[in-house]
């Protein structure tokens, strides 16, 4: 086995050289007399502690032990921010005097509710960071005094923070948080200043040569083997850079924990498949098949129904049902103009909630909606883009895989919970290129930055190779702190995710038993398997109305050469993959995909 730890040794570790409070007058509103600052906490924790909702955004796979610490660690560092702004009150004065004590404690609890990216920071940092918000929002203006006799939502707080001259909190530790891009966004995220200032100079600096050149709405870009052309709305696109190297390694579920559903992956790890050669054409991150995503219209056979778990069939809800499917195109053509956050809540809330679960007809438009929607494209210029894409495009996923996730818990036996279930399949196969990509193009990075002055392939190149270089080094790291001794640990670990999907829905999904057998198959055929992969594809029943699939067992069939059968079948996978990708990136284009996430990153700043 290839040790890939070496490298990370501190005489390798270049790039790791690089290393205001926003103070709020003390609130003029909060004078006269306290009954007891500390008895006023006691009564406030113990009240918390009885608080439901305080654990409502917990993981549900975090164990009562770690939830009980977190909240320990919470308290205790908000304790500590109030008792120092306490102190640097003149003499007599008080934070708490005046304020209906019901309400400072549903602030204070709202304040609590909080979720942080890396759950391993100490009570000193958000203690740190407790202090440097409250003295913001004191110097805001904001009173709880004036609020409701109610409990702070998130929503709450999220105008909140849009009222504050400056949403980042720096504390004086020289850390620097940036709150959700939304009440729903989920946890706070922090870098060191070092970073975040290095960050922002090297967006600002203007290369001495190009290897691009823009012309009209196209951006000509010169390669070895000659000049392609680039959609100039995606070589510009606008990126969130500060918020996708805050995220780090985070990003990649072998770090944050991979989702526990209620089936157990009881399938053997499975050889290494990465790929080392350098991507030469459109990826994207699809709903079906790991390393070049070929997206096919397959519908799986419904022999034999599950229980229905959705709403109960009615006339009125048949009509209904009639009327959404001849519309469903021209819905999914307005979805895809907003952030797909919004799209998956309003398909969850208005396309979902009125029908029933294990309906053929609603999991078909759930296909389709994922396929059309939730998809993206990521066309490679070099390593250092493609690797920067992948984390980009992981980034935004984030934002709304929690609700993916619960969704998952509560239906996945039902026919629309078997289409996320293989959308999650892809999920994992698509983390796996993006740490593939992330390795392949680290050296290269490293290399741009220490040179400076090397000619720039794609658009904010500096900025780019410091993200990716950042985020390598963050993975390796947590890579090693977890144990793993090398690549092909983690990779294994991503393979046996993603085949569990397909076991799963081949073992207990009878509906979906044919698309699990094609999808391990692809599945196999993808990692180098192909005897395996050959096996799998002749489970798949006769009535399986997949177009590819068909194609292949008519290949197997008629050509005795397996090494020309396999060439025929890669073939077919290729043109396939390329027909849907080409038709996705037109679609997107025209969606304006890449100017709604520019607007969504702008707003955060």
């Amino acid at each position: 086995m290839v040790n890939l730890f070496d490298e990370f040794s501190p005489a390798n570790r270049h790039l790791i050289a690089w290393k205001k409070i926003s103070r709020g007058a003390a609130a003029p509103f909060f004078r006269s007399i306290l009954i007891s600052f500390g008895l006023h906490l006691c009564l406030f924790l113990l009240f918390l502690v009885g608080s439901a909702d305080l654990w409502r955004r917990v993981p549900a796979d975090a164990s009562s032990s770690e939830i009980n610490k977190s909240v320990a660690i919470k308290e205790k560092a908000l304790a500590q921010a109030w008792g120092s702004l306490q102190k640097k009150l003149p003499s007599g004065e008080s934070l708490g005097e005046a304020i209906d004590q019901d309400k400072l404690k549903a602030f204070l609890s709202a304040l609590l509710r909080f979720e942080f990216l890396s759950p391993e920071l100490k009570e000193e940092e958000l203690a740190a960071f407790y202090q440097s918000l409250l003295e913001g929002i004191i110097g805001s203006g904001f009173e709880p005094k004036n609020l409701d006799n109610r409990e702070i939502t998130e929503e709450d707080l999220f105008a909140l923070f849009n009222q504050l001259k400056n949403k980042e909190i720096e504390t004086k530790r020289g850390q620097v948080f940036i709150p959700p891009s939304s009440p729903e966004a989920g946890a706070w995220l922090f870098l060191d200043r070092g970073r975040l200032e290095t960050l922002r100079r090297l967006q600002q600096v203007v290369p001495n040569e190009t290897k691009f050149s823009l012309q009209g709405n196209k951006v000509i870009v010169k390669r070895r083997y000659g000049l392609e052309s680039i959609p100039a709305v995606y070589f510009f696109k606008s990126s969130p850079y500060e918020e996708i190297l805050a995220s780090g390694a985070s990003l990649f579920y072998f770090v944050s924990g991979f989702p526990p559903l209620p089936f157990s992956p009881e399938s053997p790890p499975v050889e290494s498949a990465f790929p080392q050669t350098q991507p030469q054409e459109i990826f994207f991150q699809g709903h079906s098949l790991p390393l070049k995503l070929f997206l096919v219209a397959v519908w799986p056979s419904f022999q034999k129904d599950k229980p229905s778990q959705g709403q109960p069939e009615t006339e009125e809800r048949e009509k209904a049902l009639k009327q959404l499917l001849v519309e469903w195109p021209k819905i999914l053509d307005e979805m895809v103009k907003l952030p797909e956050k919004e799209q998956l809540r309003l398909f969850f809330q208005r396309y979902l909630a009125p029908f029933d679960l294990n309906d053929s007809r609603i999991a078909a438009l759930t296909e389709g909606f994922l396929t059309n929607n939730l998809n993206n494209v990521i066309i490679p210029i070099n390593n250092i883009s493609v690797a920067y894409d992948y984390l980009e495009e992981l980034y935004f996923n984030k934002t709304f895989d929690r609700e993916i996730i619960a969704f998952l818990r509560r239906h996945l036996q039902t026919r629309v919970g078997a289409e996320f279930l293989l959308y999650l399949a892809s999920q994992y196969a698509f983390e796996r290129r993006a740490l593939n990509y992330l390795s392949q193009a680290y050296k290269e990075a490293k290399e741009f930055l220490i040179r400076r002055f090397l000619p720039a392939e794609i658009h904010d190149q500096m900025a780019k190779c410091f993200v990716v270089a950042l985020i390598y080094e963050d993975c390796l790291a947590a890579a090693r702190k977890q144990g793993y001794k090398s690549w092909f640990e983690v990779e294994a670990d991503y393979l046996q995710a993603q085949m569990a999907c397909y076991q799963y829905l081949i073992n207990y999904h009878e509906s979906y038993r044919d698309r699990g057998w094609y999808e391990l198959g692809c599945f196999y055929w993808n990692v180098g398997e192909k005897e395996k992969a050959k096996e799998c594809w002749l489970q798949v029943g006769t009535n399986f109305p997949s177009r590819v699939w068909r194609e292949i067992m008519e290949i197997l069939t008629r050509t005795a050469d397996t090494e020309k059968a396999s060439k025929e079948i890669d073939n077919l996978f290729a043109a396939t993959s390329d027909e849907d990708c080409r038709q996705l990136l037109a679609r997107l284009l025209k969606a304006g995909r890449w100017e709604s996430r520019a607007r969504q990153a702008a707003s955060q700043h």
